[in-house]
């Protein structure tokens, strides 16, 4: 299988191949298939270090610092690896995946990148000192890289994402379960001092309270229940790319409960309040003006 663009395009400083495409396999060296991994008489290089490494499924790192150094990334084993490198001076930046063994990444001095194992992998990174240079010779063919295909994210990172988005949507459901709760408390307060104090006195200012609380609750809950049916609709989708709609179940879309959303309750509630506070507190000024008039 090609070495596939999962996102953007390769850039200068990022060159992918396969080993076998090198003459003898020396993938570094005087045969290399990528220009900046020549090494000769010509081209010397200092060994800093070869690194093998085992990874399990989701295992990620990054993002990596740019650094000095040359780098050679191989799938050994396993995978598919995936791979994303950029630069902070360009803003060009590719995300790679390996899916055969042999498949490498390359790349030059500066570049940050970050990796994600999406399935058990063996890898084999060779760090270089030496800067780029031309071809020691005419290079092979390239490993074929196929820049069409569309890969989307694991089905571990999507169910991930479905977890953590109910996660979001019990912590707002909470969130404005408790706000309910303290408004509620606060309005039967101020409902039972008005009805215990000997004078109107304080009606007004308690009123107006009233309606500043319930609108800024309006608002909120009103945006809350946007970002809940957000968290709702991706979490829909998703179960659609893993084909478990039926087994996750699905919202009401016939009879009238498909009309009725009980999170509506929140912005109705504060909407009767803030619309009650102001015609009570109007009636109250009117009712004032005509009784100094009279």
């Amino acid at each position: 299988m090609a070495i596939t663009v999962v996102e953007g395009k390769l850039f200068n400083g990022v060159e992918v191949a396969n080993a076998e495409d090198a003459k003898g396999g020396y993938f570094v060296g005087f045969s290399a298939t990528v220009n900046f991994l020549c090494v000769d008489e010509t081209h010397p290089a200092s060994l800093v270090g070869v690194k093998y490494s085992t990874h399990e499924v989701n295992d990620t790192a990054g993002p990596r610092p740019p650094d000095g150094h040359v780098r050679v990334t191989m799938l050994v084993s396993g995978g598919p690896w995936r791979q994303r490198m950029w630069s902070e001076d360009t803003l060009a930046s590719v995300e790679l995946l390996l899916n055969s063994p042999g498949d490498f990444i390359a790349w030059t001095p500066g570049l940050l990148h970050q990796w994600w194992a999406q399935g058990p992998a063996t890898m084999v990174t060779v760090t270089l000192d030496q800067s780029a240079s031309m071809s020691c010779n005419e290079p092979t063919a390239a490993a074929a890289v196929d820049e069409t295909e569309e890969i989307g994210p694991s089905e571990n990172a999507l169910l991930t994402t479905y977890e953590q988005n109910w996660a979001h949507v019990r912590h707002l459901e909470a969130q404005r379960t408790l706000s309910m709760n303290i408004f509620v408390a606060v309005l039967v307060a101020v409902i039972y001092a008005l009805s215990r104090a000997e004078s109107a006195f304080f009606a007004p200012y308690a009123l107006c309270v009233l309606a500043f609380f319930a609108g800024v609750n309006l608002l909120v809950s009103v945006k809350t229940e946007g970002i809940i049916n957000a968290y709702v609709g991706r979490s829909v989708e998703i179960t659609k790319v893993l084909q478990t709609s039926q087994l996750a179940g699905a919202r009401v879309r016939e009879g009238v409960w498909s009309k009725i959303r009980l999170g509506w309750i929140y912005p109705v509630f504060y909407g009767t309040v803030l619309f009650g506070s102001l015609v009570i507190f109007v009636l109250w000024c009117l009712l004032k003006l005509v009784c100094s008039r009279g």
